[in-house]
């Protein structure tokens, strides 16, 4: 029977010992990820703030380009007008309607150009704030990420008060209240 509560009690051990290690490299290969993914964020964290910077300075030119066409449309319309209001004469009539179409196509073209600044404006405010909501999303996970807790050393005992069931000195079932070590694999 002494042999039987060896054997039983050595076969328990190295149960627990393979669960523990079984659970340490699980906890080991999830941080080794967790820590991967974290230098990943930071990385593309630091690129998109370069990015960020670079968007800036062409933002600036573009808004300095725009409030150039706008003062040159300012100058040019008025001249447009006044070019259409010159009198003519008649001999050269035939000639005016080439100009005028020519006029009206360079004000269509100019007010397509006005449109489609206006949209792409619009389009990158609204790619602005998705990067802003990505980026307090992606700041918030590398929080969590640096706070999380490290992981429980399985080797750790637990210590309980409570009822047990074991085998007593004397190689026989016993049960009782009393103080216990545990160990949990992970």
């Amino acid at each position: 029977m002494r042999d039987f509560a060896v054997l039983l009690l050595a076969s328990a051990l190295t149960l627990g010992v393979a669960f523990a290690l079984s659970g340490r490299n699980a906890a080991r290969e999830w941080e080794a990820r967790a820590a991967e993914a974290e230098s990943l964020a930071e990385r593309l964290a630091a690129r998109a703030l370069a990015a960020e910077d670079a968007a800036k300075a062409e933002r600036a030119r573009a808004d300095s380009a725009a409030a150039w066409a706008e003062a040159e449309r300012s100058r040019i319309r008025p001249r447009i007008v006044e070019i259409r209001e010159i009198e003519v004469p008649a001999p050269c009539e035939p000639y005016t309607a080439p100009r005028d179409s020519l006029l009206d196509a360079t004000v269509a073209e100019a007010e397509g150009w006005r449109e489609a600044w206006t949209r792409e404006k619009r389009a990158a405010g609204e790619l602005r704030a998705a990067l802003d909501l990505r980026s307090a999303a992606a700041d918030s996970l590398l929080t969590v990420l640096a706070e999380r807790p490290t992981p429980r050393s399985s080797w750790r005992p637990d210590l309980a008060v409570g009822p047990f069931v074991g085998v007593c000195a004397d190689v026989r079932l016993c049960a009782g209240v009393g103080l216990t070590l545990s160990w949990r694999p992970w």
